[in-house]
């Protein structure tokens, strides 16, 4: 058996102080990458339902319960875009 084997951390064991800075910051990369996939997803859907409802609403006087209903939706995921992009 190899004696240097037996002295370096199993992987499990290891904990994020004594990962090398390289790799550190290759998995802070990767995930700045992921948020910013997730915020762009988010952004996306959130335009295209407000368009979506712009169209189905646009000529009525009167919004239904429905209506209501998205529209609460709507403001939810808007206010989790804007809270991700200030992060």
């Amino acid at each position: 058996m190899d004696p240097n084997v037996i002295n370096m951390p199993s992987r499990e064991l290891m904990t994020d102080s004594m990962e090398s800075p390289m790799l550190t910051a290759r998995r802070e990369a990767l995930r700045k990458v992921e948020r910013k996939k997730h915020r762009e997803s988010d952004a996306k859907k959130l335009l295209m339902l407000t368009e979506q409802f712009h169209t189905e609403t646009m000529g009525r006087e009167e919004l239904t319960d429905a209506d209501v209903k998205r529209l609460d939706e709507i403001a939810k995921l808007a206010r989790s875009v804007k809270e991700r992009m200030n992060e």
